[in-house]
């Protein structure tokens, strides 16, 4: 204990070892540092709504999406071209990356997709704001007194002092008021039958963390009962599969049985099922789609797709009236007979070039073919 209260009063060491310690007068060792964690989390991403409809055209039309439109994307008039030679699979991975990449640079330009964070702090009335400054300007000039050694006047101690009380009374305050609004706004949508909103407002005051999510347990065809992630996950897999292929007599893949039977007089191929997808079709299909879905691994969303739809009819309106002035906050929906037949917008185009050359190969990007499985409870 005596070496410990006079460590601060030797600088050296007569004799010092490689493990920084002293065999005679007490040296000072610098703490641990903290070591990163050594599981890597993947940073959460999320998109705004509202900047989606605000700048929807400017993340379509954006000149970045102009540096795809190259000879791996095919011309202008030739969505479907691939390069030559190589692997189609590695092509067209490729051309997905490229256009994942591209989608994700253009959308946090014009501030659509953003880093989440969810420490966030929180948003102050302007009362606790204006607290908030004095009580930082009475800390700051007692933390200049102390460090340049200058007398600290007593007048300024008392106000720091006064300006904490006044600080923390007016933030509970305001917690209570923000509790009180939030429970009247879940009895609200209880009188009102609203489940959903009940849940969800409750649910976000959880702390999320591995005991929020509840998983049934499962048992297999044997009877065994499996509890963890994994297992269920596997069990489920086996189930679907099963159902999917479920063959006892073998008779599926029996040429010389389905001969025998009975189907009816042989109609004529349809190749019209193996030609491009048109345009217009592919722009109903994002259209019939649902708004605020998750986003997939390629992490390209719904809404922005969406926007890419209301463009192109903007397009194609402006194109049949040259003379036609797009006004502000006005969005026209043609319906499929008048939809532009190919690409008008720069990122329509290569997202119908990369959906032409998939269909022409036949290869799936890797990201495309992977999914994330989460397990909520029973109830959700």
């Amino acid at each position: 204990m005596l070496d410990f209260q006079h460590s601060k009063e030797f600088k050296c060491a007569r004799v010092q070892r490689n493990y920084n310690a002293s065999d005679h007068r007490p040296v000072l060792i610098q703490p641990r540092k903290l070591l990163p964690s050594a599981r890597k989390e993947e940073n959460r991403v999320k998109f705004d709504t509202k900047m989606i409809r605000l700048r929807g055209d400017k993340v379509v039309n954006d000149n970045s999406w102009l540096r795809l439109v190259t000879m791996a994307y095919g011309p202008l008039g030739d969505p479907g071209t691939m390069l030559p030679g190589g692997d189609a699979q590695i092509l067209v991975s490729d051309q997905q990356n490229a256009f994942t990449e591209t989608f994700d640079t253009v959308c946090q330009k014009h501030k659509v997709k953003e880093d989440h964070r969810p420490k966030a702090r929180p948003y102050y009335p302007r009362k606790i704001k204006a607290l908030i400054r004095v009580e930082q300007r009475y800390r700051a000039e007692v933390e200049k007194s102390k460090r340049t050694g200058a007398e600290l006047k007593e007048l300024t101690v008392v106000k720091l002092a006064c300006a904490q009380r006044r600080l923390k009374k007016a933030k509970q305050e305001w917690e209570i008021r923000q509790k009180r609004e939030f429970y009247s706004q879940v009895a609200d949508d209880f009188k009102a039958h609203n489940h959903k909103n009940v849940w969800n407002r409750l649910n976000s005051q959880m702390q999320r963390g591995p005991s929020n999510f509840s998983i049934n347990p499962v048992k297999d065809k044997e009877g065994v009962l499996h509890y963890r992630a994994e297992e269920i996950v596997e069990v489920m897999k086996t189930h679907y599969e099963d159902l999917l292929t479920y063959d006892p007599d073998g008779c599926i893949g029996d040429s010389a049985f389905w001969e025998s039977k009975d189907l009816g007089e042989r109609g004529s191929e349809m190749h019209e099922l193996n030609m491009l997808p048109s345009w217009p079709e592919l722009l109903c299909c994002i259209r019939a789609s649902n708004r605020n879905t998750a986003t997939g691994t390629d992490g390209v969303h719904i809404n922005v797709l969406k926007a890419m739809v209301a463009e192109e009819s903007m397009a194609q309106v402006a194109l049949e009236n040259p003379d036609w002035q797009r006004p502000d906050n006005v969005r026209i929906d043609l319906p499929e007979d008048k939809l532009p037949l190919v690409p008008m917008t720069p990122m329509g185009k290569t997202f119908y070039s990369l959906i032409c050359n998939v269909w022409q190969t036949g290869c799936i990007p890797k990201q495309w073919l992977s999914g994330t499985h989460y397990f909520m409870g029973s109830e959700t």
